[in-house]
């Protein structure tokens, strides 16, 4: 499996409540779901988790392999709940270099 380089740019909004909610922490997960919290850790561009919206940054990413796979990511919220994850469908094929 190659290790490639990928800057992970999500934008994510929580949903406006009576108390402001931040998002505290994301995850991302390849396929199949390892449980809530088991994913990878991303991490705000900006160092905190500490806004309504933030920008997810992750590099040194493994490609699961070529062929059709599901990227996944979810959320949670300073008060301790995960959200849903969102997924994307992605395909993945071998690269070779002409000479």
């Amino acid at each position: 499996m190659k290790n490639y380089i990928y800057s992970i740019i999500a934008l994510l909004m929580a949903m406006l409540c009576p108390a402001q909610v931040l998002i505290s922490q994301a995850e991302y997960f390849w396929d199949t779901d390892p449980g809530t919290g088991n994913g990878t850790p991303v991490l705000a561009v900006d160092g905190t988790f500490d806004n309504v919206i933030e920008q997810l940054t992750k590099t040194g990413v493994a490609t699961p392999g070529t062929g059709l796979h599901k990227f996944n990511i979810r959320i949670k919220d300073n008060m301790g709940v995960w959200g849903l994850f969102s997924a994307m469908s992605l395909m993945f094929s071998p690269i070779s270099l002409l000479w």
